[in-house]
């Protein structure tokens, strides 16, 4: 399936995915980069230099993102990884995204039969809104500025239910301000949570703030949320 990467808010190529390790979760395709990602292409040469201590804190600032063409944004337990290397720069560049959900690599690519994935009210982001989203919600938890969006949500004087849960903004329905995320805790048994934004623009005192409610995979919140929304919205 085709697909766009991102770079904060700014395009720097596509790719056709492929599943290149079932049991895993992991999809591969070759880069094809723009104009944008040439700008940052030096930070990938220097990241993937094996005999260099790796720079992780500056590649989570690069906030890579992978959208399907059908809306959804990849949720990568394992990371993404551009193999893109000063000595081979010629060469095609190959993109790796380990730790998929199994129902991505069930519904969007061994499945032929074309199905749709969200119905009104709930939409897919833009990249715009996504990164919204998180930034909100980052403000709202009072999350730890070193992790940064993508790391763990920490709390100083109380522990709101997001804590040390990584995220990615998913969905949003425009009947209210609720927004699904992906989540990832090994301690926990719920792979994606809506998330109700207050949208105060500071961090919450009420460890209840913002209200959450999880699913433990995508079809849960299909049958539990999805469809009574479309329900109460068309009645």
């Amino acid at each position: 399936m085709k697909a766009t990467i991102y770079s904060n808010k700014e395009k720097i190529g596509t790719t056709l995915l492929e599943v290149s390790d079932n049991s895993i979760g992991v999809l591969s395709g070759i880069f094809t980069p723009n104009e944008n990602y040439e700008k940052i292409r030096h930070l990938f040469w220097d990241f993937n230099l094996e005999t260099k201590d790796k720079d992780f804190e500056l590649l989570k600032n690069l906030r890579l993102n992978v959208q399907l063409d059908n809306g959804y944004f990849l949720f990568s337990i394992g990371g993404i990884s551009i193999w893109d290397l000063e000595d081979l720069k010629d060469e095609p560049i190959q993109l790796d995204i380990a730790g998929v959900f199994r129902h991505v690599i069930l519904d969007y690519f061994e499945n032929t039969e074309a199905t749709p994935i969200l119905q009104e009210p709930w939409d897919f982001l833009t990249i715009e809104q996504k990164i919204a989203f998180e930034n909100e919600l980052k403000i709202e938890i009072g999350s730890d500025e070193k992790n940064g969006i993508f790391g763990f949500l920490k709390r100083e004087k109380d522990n709101h239910n997001l804590k040390n849960i990584e995220v990615s903004a998913l969905a949003n329905t425009g009947m209210n301000d609720d927004v699904l995320f992906a989540i990832h805790n090994p301690k926990l048994d719920y792979n994606f949570v809506i998330v109700h934004l207050t949208w105060k623009g500071e961090k919450e005192r009420n460890s209840n703030w913002p209200s959450t409610d999880y699913y433990k995979d995508f079809e849960e919140f299909k049958y539990k949320k999805m469809f009574p929304d479309k329900v109460e919205r068309e009645s």
